[in-house]
């Protein structure tokens, strides 16, 4: 299968890729601090893809216990096998599990 340009997964292989930053502003960006987790709850009967350094701050965020739920935690560790397997995705399911313990 073919991916489309700018690193963005189609809606019809059930992904959603959270786009990269435009800008370098601090928030969500590179250089900022915030992160946030699509798919609350695993809610929903998609994927979602983050750009590398919002991965770094979920797996960090995953490893202290008062920010994510178990459900949540569970969820980012699917998702980021599931991409890894589909080869969109690389060593992030090692750096999930360093900061989980495993």
């Amino acid at each position: 299968h073919s991916k489309p340009k700018g690193g963005e997964i189609p809606s019809t292989n059930a992904f959603f890729a959270v786009p990269p930053p435009r800008k370098k502003r601090g928030g969500f960006d590179e250089d900022g601090e915030d992160w946030i987790k699509v798919n609350a709850g695993a809610s929903g009967y998609f994927r979602v893809n983050y750009p590398q350094h919002l991965w770094r701050r979920l797996s960090h965020a995953a490893a202290q216990a008062d920010k994510l739920s178990d459900v949540d935690v569970a969820n980012l560790v699917d998702d980021a096998w599931a991409l890894t397997f589909d080869g969109r995705l690389s060593r992030v399911v090692l750096s999930l599990a360093r900061a989980l313990g495993l």
